[in-house]
């Protein structure tokens, strides 16, 4: 779990993951929506929000991510805002909780998280 200077909180995990580059767009897609799945057995329903998916390579080698905003419906009008990076060996995950006025602020964050990332 990491912090920045306003207080606002991000969880990263990194774990090995075997995939051939040509299937990565394909697991960064079942990422997401494994995440639905993943929070909806623990009740809570994510939404995606409209225009928040973005897909990017990572620079300096065969990494690509996928970015994506869900909001919390029944968590008043917060969004739970989540990064995957994939490699042909390493998944990294970044992961955010804030109100939906901060939706700029996260963004901006995590494109410096992700840009910064060295993924072996």
């Amino acid at each position: 779990m990491l912090s920045d200077k306003s207080g606002q909180s991000y969880s990263v995990w990194m774990i090995s993951s075997d995939t051939a580059v040509a299937e990565i767009p394909a697991a960064l897609d079942r990422d997401a929506e494994g995440k639905i799945r993943q929070r909806a057995e623990h009740g809570v329903q994510l939404k995606r929000r409209p225009g928040t998916l973005v897909k990017s390579a990572i620079t300096g080698g065969n990494g690509q991510s996928l970015t994506v905003a869900f909001d919390l419906p029944q968590h008043g009008g917060r969004i739970e805002y989540d990064s995957w990076v994939r490699t042909a060996k390493t998944m990294v995950y970044f992961s955010s909780v804030c109100p939906a006025s901060s939706l700029p602020k996260i963004q901006n964050r995590f494109q410096m998280l992700v840009s910064a990332t060295v993924v072996p």
